[in-house]
């Protein structure tokens, strides 16, 4: 594919280089991409050269099915920040008022999908956010309560080339780090001109959003010191307590500055999670 298109999919195909287009050309041209249905991983390999990423798998979710999923654990709770209407070009079929809404699969679908009175990036927006809606409500009960219809659901949603023995490790993973916060981080203007991408900013403000993710918030961790080990309260000795320099009213930490000033914002804050 880099011997095909030496100066990037940008250059080379008639509507710009999208995604999509990364996808549908490796479809159709399976001499070049290495073989037949390879389109998901071109695609992959596409988005981690863009990113400086190495990324090991994809996960394909088909969006008949992502609505089947969403009605399966009954429905998506999100805020919605403006009526949205849904259905075809005109949005003739409804309307999702504004405010916090309990979505059906498909009006979920529908509102992360619509395109009438939104340009792109709104729509992108709202597709975030629905995604880290679902992200936070298919909690391991719910998923367990609903089971046989989410088995279901999936029978038409998902694909991935995640081999077959490591599905259980990953799933012990997901629990893991089920509750930590999701970031989100969008390439969009002003961050970033669509039309024109600097690529090397996309791979500093990647590397930067993850580099900030593993980094310890010192609030949090004056919080923790307030409490000895085992004690269900604060501690009431003297020698136990937080000095001045761990307290929450201390300055401001450099790690959390620089949380304010990044471009990756957190799910719960801009999507009212």
């Amino acid at each position: 594919m880099a011997r095909q298109f030496p100066n990037g999919f940008m250059a080379e195909l008639p509507n710009g280089g999208l995604l999509n287009e990364v996808w549908q050309y490796a479809e159709d041209n399976p001499q070049v991409a290495g073989g037949r249905h390879r389109g998901a991983r071109v695609l992959m390999d596409a988005i981690g050269h863009t990113l400086g990423l190495h990324i090991d798998y994809y996960a394909l979710v088909n969006m008949y099915g992502f609505a089947a999923l969403v009605d399966a654990i009954g429905g998506l709770k999100i805020r919605v920040e403006r009526d949205i209407k849904w259905g075809g070009l005109y949005g003739t079929a409804g309307t999702i008022k504004a405010g916090y809404r309990t979505l059906s699969g498909e009006e979920a679908l529908w509102y992360g999908r619509s395109r009438v009175g939104s340009d792109d990036f709104s729509r992108m927006a709202r597709q975030r956010c629905v995604i880290g809606a679902f992200a936070q409500q298919a909690t391991p009960s719910v998923i367990l309560t609903n089971f046989s219809r989410i088995a279901n659901a999936t029978k038409r949603l998902a694909s991935t080339n995640i081999p077959r023995d490591l599905l259980e490790h990953l799933a012990n993973l997901a629990l893991k780090v089920k509750d930590a916060e999701i970031t989100s981080l969008q390439f969009v203007p002003p961050l970033i001109a669509t039309g024109n991408p600097d690529w090397q900013k996309i791979r500093r403000e990647t590397s930067r959003a993850l580099h900030e993710s593993v980094q310890p918030d010192r609030r949090t961790l004056a919080a923790d010191v307030t409490a000895s080990p085992g004690a269900t309260g604060p501690s009431a000795t003297p020698s136990e307590r937080p000095t001045a320099r761990t307290t929450p009213k201390a300055r401001p930490s450099k790690n959390n500055a620089a949380r304010n000033n990044s471009s990756a914002k957190s799910l719960d804050e801009l999507c009212g999670l």
